[in-house]
């Protein structure tokens, strides 16, 4: 029975050993998880940073091209507002014309027309 006891008595101051054992490694074992999860947490967080980065320099990127063909609407804004004006311009210029062809085939017409009566009384 001594025997018997010692054994339940060694049984026992083992489980006890291997009780007070297993905490510290289930805390290194969570603490490796913890570890494993904070590097997981951390390549995340650099890679959206870097999406981040990349997004903004998409962005400046866009604003750049964006200013670039504003500008460009401008400048074809103004050409074509002075070519519109250059248009009414000559257009004022061919009515001008227009009106003087007319004025002097009128008075071409009256000219003839005189002359056409000078002639018609002379030969009477």
């Amino acid at each position: 029975m001594k025997c018997a006891l010692l054994g339940t008595k060694s049984a026992i101051y083992d489980s006890l050993s291997v009780g007070a054992l297993l905490p510290p490694v289930i805390e290194s074992l969570t603490f490796t998880a913890r570890r494993a999860k904070l590097s997981l947490c951390a390549d995340e967080i650099r890679d959206l940073t870097d999406r981040l980065g990349e997004g903004g320099r998409n962005v400046h990127e866009i604003d750049k091209a964006r200013k670039k063909l504003e500008t460009e609407r401008d400048e074809l804004q103004s050409a074509l507002e002075e070519a519109e004006a250059a248009l009414e311009q000559e257009e004022a210029k061919v009515q001008r014309a227009q009106l003087e062809i007319a004025a002097v085939r009128q008075d071409i017409d009256r000219r003839l027309a005189e002359k056409d009566e000078e002639f018609e009384n002379t030969r009477y």
